[in-house]
């Protein structure tokens, strides 16, 4: 199945606040996962020295690179007042 392009903020459905050109932030959210992907991804985390906080981070950070590569730059996530 292709990824939809994305070509407008208004598309992405979850704010940010690490807006290029601000400070980052950290975001605290609650990631749910089957036993199996969350297991091996602790044994993929350990293989690679890092948390699984970091390993997740890893990840999502290679998958929006590739995205991008493919399809374009994303467009720059709206900061919304909170």
């Amino acid at each position: 199945m292709a990824a939809k392009k994305i070509t407008e903020a208004k598309d992405v459905q979850t704010s940010f606040d690490n807006v290029e050109g601000t400070e980052k932030s950290i975001i605290f959210t609650q990631l749910r996962i089957d036993e199996d992907s969350f297991l091996k991804s602790k044994i993929l985390a350990s293989v690679y020295s890092l948390s699984f906080n970091a390993f997740v981070l890893r990840a999502i950070k290679s998958e929006i690179q590739n995205y991008e590569a493919a399809h374009g730059e994303l467009p720059k996530p709206i900061k919304l007042e909170q």
